[in-house]
């Protein structure tokens, strides 16, 4: 065999020998070959190596090697390090990756509020600091909750993988919300936001964003999720005379890193198909055969008139008014910059407190007043249900056809004067809804036709004469015969 025999030498306890130009070091204890990992400069070092682990086996001090690096490595992770790794494996509740806008959110509080604490070792992130760290941020009360919310939820997975002996994030009360308004007041807001007011709102945007807001105030979208439709989305079809119009959310545009991504919605109950008030349908015709190119795949609110793109929530949102300072105000007689976007529109029509999220509740209250049930109108929200609700309770569009014919009523919308023509041909009626308007059962027929006869008497007794009346036509005779016919008796025999 050619070449030259790497040198070895034999220590007392383990051996060394050269690899290249650094020194490896080895010894046997327990049964097994315990090494520190790593290579040395020099032989002194490695030697030095090897007398250190004979004096921790002599005073009795001794672990493995492994396990001391992995307490050392576990001391050393910051909790900026520990922070990247569970971002990029953290999952929602329905088991997919977070958003581009929650990691964005999550990025820029690491490098913000809570950047003295990222700089840390889990192992100092101590209750006393944290208990400081919440004291030294009082000037930013939601921001501050924010990054508490998160600090919380990285110690308390860093307790679960045993970084740190207990979470130190004990703060009173940091997690309650400090609201800019009374529940009066937006409740208030939001009563005063009739049918006027929300045409006056949508007139002060501008021609992109008129048909947004009125669609947003009656179907209760959310703005991600209204920006994310496309032309194949909506669908309209003819029924008794009147275009009855829908929208299909299954996607939500939101912020990342790069900007902006359209992606699934928030939970996989927001994924639903909305019907759109006769009245709004007038005014989503118009702008989609200005605004809306002829694909499928054409978003229904483009960054320009016909375009590919989807558009940000903040080409909409504007900015809002703000005094100048420094060279902005620099030879300006006026040194107040106006308020441009929703934010002027909102000035404009005396409602400045308004968010765009309000204009989720005002559909809610809207339709509460045109007679829709609540359980309706959750699911029209995207809002996840009870689980008894969502087992037993139907959800049929063509039941709300009457309630959205009243929330049109209400902003002054007159069918007998109506065109019955379809007012965008171009739509294809990709989701075609049944004509009738039969309010749907309480509980779903199929589940009371897999009920025992015990369970079935049960819950008819405890139905209303109209849920009867509803139900009854869909169970099979002889389930029905055997649910009346029961009694305790009949079950022991």
């Amino acid at each position: 065999m050619s070449g030259k025999r790497p040198f070895r030498r034999r220590s007392t306890l383990g051996t060394i020998w050269k690899r290249r130009d650094r020194w490896a070091v080895k010894y046997e204890r327990l049964g097994q070959t315990h090494t520190p990992g790593y290579t040395f400069t020099t032989e002194k070092l490695a030697d030095d190596w090897l007398l250190n682990e004979e004096r921790l086996i002599d005073r009795d001090q001794w672990t493995p090697p492994a396990e001391r690096r992995a307490v050392a490595e576990k001391d050393a992770t910051t909790l900026g390090q520990f922070a990247a790794e569970w971002i990029d494996n953290r999952t929602t509740p329905t088991g997919g990756p977070l958003s581009g806008r929650t990691k964005l959110e999550y990025g820029r509080y690491l490098s913000g509020r809570l950047a003295p604490l990222a700089e840390l070792p889990l192992v100092d992130i101590t209750r006393e600091r944290v208990d400081q760290w919440w004291a030294d941020n009082e000037d930013a009360f939601g921001m501050r909750r924010n990054c508490y919310q998160l600090l919380k939820e990285l110690m308390r997975s860093a307790e679960d993988r045993e970084l740190i002996v207990k979470s130190p994030c004990r703060v009173a009360y940091a997690s309650r919300r400090k609201p800019s308004r009374s529940r009066a007041e937006r409740d208030a807001l939001i009563v005063s936001m009739t049918p006027e007011t929300i045409t006056a709102l949508a007139d002060h945007m501008d021609d992109r964003w008129r048909a947004l807001i009125v669609l947003l105030a009656y179907t209760g979208l959310r703005i991600g999720e209204a920006l994310a439709l496309t032309r194949a989305d909506v669908t309209c079809k003819e029924d008794n005379g009147l275009p009855r119009w829908t929208v299909r959310v299954r996607r939500t545009v939101s912020k990342d890193a790069d900007g902006m991504t359209v992606g699934d919605t928030k939970t996989l109950d927001s994924r639903r198909i909305v019907p759109v008030p006769p009245h709004v349908t007038e005014v989503l015709s118009e702008h989609m055969a200005a605004m809306v190119g002829q694909a499928p795949s054409s978003p229904v609110f483009p960054a320009v008139p016909r375009g590919p793109r989807h558009a940000k929530e903040q080409a909409m949102l504007g900015t809002p008014a703000k005094h100048r300072t420094g060279k902005d105000a620099v030879g300006r007689t006026d040194t107040r910059r106006p308020a441009t976007g929703f934010h002027a529109a909102k000035e404009a029509v005396g409602r400045p407190d308004l968010h765009v999220h309000d204009l989720r509740r005002v559909a809610r209250y809207l339709w509460t007043k045109a007679g829709m049930g609540d359980y309706d109108a959750e699911q029209l929200l995207g809002h996840s249900l009870p689980l008894v609700q969502s087992a037993y309770k139907v959800h049929d569009i063509a039941t709300l056809w009457p309630s959205m014919d009243r929330v049109s009523q209400l902003a002054g919308w007159n069918p007998s004067t109506h065109d019955a023509a379809d007012p965008s041909p171009a739509l294809p009626a990709r989701i075609p809804e049944p004509a009738s308007t039969v309010e749907a059962p309480a509980i779903s027929p199929k589940l009371l036709n897999r009920m025992t006869p015990e369970q079935l008497a049960a819950t008819l007794a405890a139905m209303s004469d109209d849920d009867l009346d509803r139900v009854m036509p869909h169970l099979r005779p002889e389930r029905l015969a055997a649910a009346l016919t029961y009694t305790p008796e009949s079950k022991e025999n």
